[in-house]
């Protein structure tokens, strides 16, 4: 947080002084901090905040202004490169903080108003906190958004709407949160460079501190899939969106977490006939395993697409015809899908994803597992057991793994699970060479 600090120096030959000097909140913190006004005078004290924010290492105490080191600056633009745009901005809006606050403090001695920090405060906030009536174009915004919701409300799958209606309701929190007027001509890179240093100070619920880049990347990915659906209806013409410095920052090679063949095989040959709600969890997780299909497919499952032991569709994502056999490796789905009358018992993934967790704690999968992340500059190292890491995503990974490890050639590989990129494959595992059902048929390791 940055503050001002103001100091009466006496009566001059015209009249008092007072002065403008900008600190930071909290010097030591490791993120962006809040920049505060402060001003000692008659024996008084008085703090405004400025509702600017920079990280410590921007922050030239001796001048109280944002550096001008280049080097410094350099290494920051690695990771943002608005941060010179930033920088500028706050220096320029501080100028104005000292102005104002030299302006407000003559006219309450030219008014021969006496001087008190509420006098001070009331003149400034004349100029700062201007509430003006709302515009059209921010009420225009959300109910397009709204709309874009509805149009897409039989076109998404529930997972994929929940992910754009929780984007609508993080962009209505900010607005509310940072003073930032939403419309169409305000999604501009100074939105961008807010939007991103907001959703860092965002804690998700039982997470570490800050959202992750990845997470932040996703929401900007949603962003810009709206705001080209509303251009393309004609309801803006702001192209901001698609400039290379409007960007998804997307991990180069996350760390991908899997279970082993040993680890898959603890959980699909788990007794839970006294938890019938955990025992349908995992057979839908272990028919996920199986058959390595994206979770969108699997929800989507029909009886009518499965015939003479192959399952046929059409992919959701990719809309290309998939053909998965329920052979070798795979045939464990197909008593799955007879198990429960060719009707996977699917819920709503938050708990799906809860309940796995509960699965692999009880087939002991404690190995301890490290991933590192990122949170804008921050390294963010997450440890704790594998079960904790279960959720729908990892049936798929795993499948990819097993198959690769189990000498599957990749090109087979990519063949059952329609991988676009190749070389996503390849982060798995090394493998050697095979073929698609004949590999399937050697690698049966359950009956």
């Amino acid at each position: 947080m940055f503050c001002v600090f103001l100091s009466y120096n006496g009566k001059t030959d015209d009249m008092p002084t007072i002065n403008a000097h900008f600190k930071l909140k909290d010097s030591k913190a490791k993120e962006p901090t809040l920049i505060l006004l402060k001003a000692y005078f008659n024996s008084q004290r008085f703090v405004y905040s400025t509702k600017e924010y920079i990280n410590p290492e921007l922050w030239d105490s001796e001048k109280e202004r944002p550096v001008t080191d280049k080097k410094k600056i350099d290494k920051a633009a690695k990771v943002n490169p608005l941060i010179r745009q930033k920088l500028n901005e706050t220096a320029i809006q501080l100028k104005r903080f000292e102005i104002e606050l030299d302006r407000a403090y003559s006219y309450l001695v030219k008014q021969g108003i006496t001087i008190t920090p509420s006098e001070i405060k009331k003149q400034l906030d004349l100029e700062f906190r201007k509430q003006p009536e709302k515009p059209k174009a921010q009420i225009r915004f959300h109910d397009v958004f709204h709309e874009f919701l509805e149009s897409k409300r039989y076109e998404y799958t529930k997972r994929t709407l929940q992910k754009y209606e929780t984007l609508h309701t993080t962009l209505i929190d900010f607005e509310k949160d940072s003073g930032y007027p939403l419309s169409f001509e305000t999604i501009d890179l100074k939105f961008y460079d807010k939007f991103f240093a907001y959703l860092l100070g965002k804690k998700k619920p039982g997470a570490q501190k800050g959202l992750l880049n990845d997470t932040i990347g996703k929401y900007f990915a949603s962003l810009k899939v709206f705001m080209q659906w509303a251009l393309d209806r004609q309801k803006h013409s702001n192209t901001t969106f698609t400039h290379k410095d409007f960007k998804t920052i997307k991990s180069k090679q996350p760390d991908i977490v899997t279970l082993k063949e040993d680890e898959f095989i603890k959980i699909y040959a788990l007794d839970l006939s006294n938890k019938p709600r955990l025992e349908r969890v995992r057979d839908v997780f272990c028919f996920a395993v199986f058959v390595g299909q994206r979770w969108s497919d699997i929800e989507r499952l029909r009886k009518e697409d499965i015939s003479d032991n192959w399952w046929i569709f059409e992919a959701y994502k990719t809309k290309k015809e998939t053909k998965v056999p329920f052979s070798g490796w795979s045939s464990p789905a197909l008593r799955i899908l007879e198990k429960y009358d060719f009707k996977l018992p699917i819920i709503s993934q938050q708990k799906f994803n809860d309940y796995i967790k509960e699965v692999g704690k009880l087939a002991e999968l404690n190995r301890q597992v490290v991933v590192k992340r990122k949170s804008g500059t921050r390294d963010i190292i997450i440890e704790k057991p594998l079960y904790e890491f279960m959720s729908s995503h990892m049936a798929r990974r795993t499948c990819v793994t097993i198959l690769l490890e189990r000498g599957v050639p990749p090109t087979t590989v990519q063949a059952l699970t329609k991988h676009s990129d190749f070389n996503t494959l390849m982060r798995y595992v090394n493998t050697k060479e095979d073929a698609l059902m004949k590999a399937f048929n050697e690698t049966s390791i359950i009956d």
